[in-house]
């Protein structure tokens, strides 16, 4: 992985500027759902953290359970 304190700061404006970004999800049968979201993003010069408000939907929660990670395209 590359320097992180070098991109990162770029990385916030740029994908605080697009707004929306696509995520999917995966069930426990491996099929994909995706999903618009409007991620933040916050650096403190060490840690990246992304967070998205939304609502705990039955279907994101079962899907989340089975795999915790997303892809997010901008």
């Amino acid at each position: 992985m590359g320097d992180l304190a070098g991109t990162t700061p770029a990385f916030v404006e740029m994908a605080h500027g697009i707004a929306w970004a696509s995520v999917a999800t995966i069930d426990g049968q491996r099929r994909p759902r995706s999903r618009i979201l409007h991620p933040h993003w916050e650096w403190d010069g060490n840690a990246l953290v992304g967070w998205i408000a939304t609502g705990p939907t039955p279907i994101k929660q079962a899907h989340l359970a089975a795999n915790p990670n997303v892809p997010v395209n901008y």
